[in-house]
């Protein structure tokens, strides 16, 4: 990684660090997932907070330290203020955050994973006034979980036509999965069989949103 470098990321986390200093979870565009301190950012006149909260969509100036990546400027692009006005489309996305962070490792990029999280913001972020939605946001989570799998090579094989849905919504562009119009019954079965794909990685439950 050649740094400084300037470079697009979501923020998928934030903790505290020291007494003013912020340590950023962040998915790139071109590095995959990365971990990078923001000094001072912490402080009330920070001029760099703004910009780096979580969920934020922001282009970011990097700095290569002896131990970490050092954030020396940002400028928000999108900060996805639609969804943070939804108590459900909040959550929704804070855990798409979650579980991309979980289900993946550091310095392993992959630029259609990168699309997937910023193309799924941008639809729950949608204006009411906007063409109506098809989807919900527990429907959002599932297709995030299917692509997501598939991009990780780690989608269940299929048997005796057993997962035959899921590999086809798994491949629909995002256009055709609106139109599937899954049951309740169908929804939650293919969920139950992608969480065990998941759970070798992840230990907290799927299902709170299927309900």
């Amino acid at each position: 990684m050649e740094l400084p470098y300037s470079q697009q990321g979501i923020v998928l986390a934030s903790d505290d660090f020291k007494e003013k200093d912020r340590i950023l979870t962040i998915y790139t565009k071109e590095f995959g997932k990365i971990r990078a301190i923001s000094r001072g950012s912490r402080k009330i006149d920070s001029k760099l907070a703004p910009h780096l909260e979580v969920l934020s969509y922001s282009n970011l100036m990097l700095f290569s330290g002896k131990s970490l990546i050092t954030i020396t400027g940002a400028f928000e692009i999108k900060n996805f203020r639609n969804l943070k006005n939804s108590a459900e489309k909040l959550s929704a996305a804070l855990y798409l955050a979650e579980l991309l962070n979980r289900a993946t490792f550091e310095n392993l990029p992959d630029e259609e994973i990168f699309n997937l999280l910023l193309d799924l913001l941008k639809y729950l972020d949608k204006d009411i006034h906007e063409s109506a939605e098809k989807l919900k946001p527990a429907e959002v989570i599932l297709i995030f979980k299917f692509k997501l799998l598939n991009f990780l090579g780690l989608l269940p094989e299929a048997e005796k036509g057993e997962y035959d849905l899921v590999f086809k919504f798994a491949r629909a562009d995002f256009a055709e999965s609106e139109n599937l119009n899954l049951s309740t019954a169908e929804k939650e079965k293919l969920d139950k069989g992608l969480n065990y794909s998941f759970a070798d990685i992840l230990s907290k439950n799927l299902n709170k949103f299927n309900q």
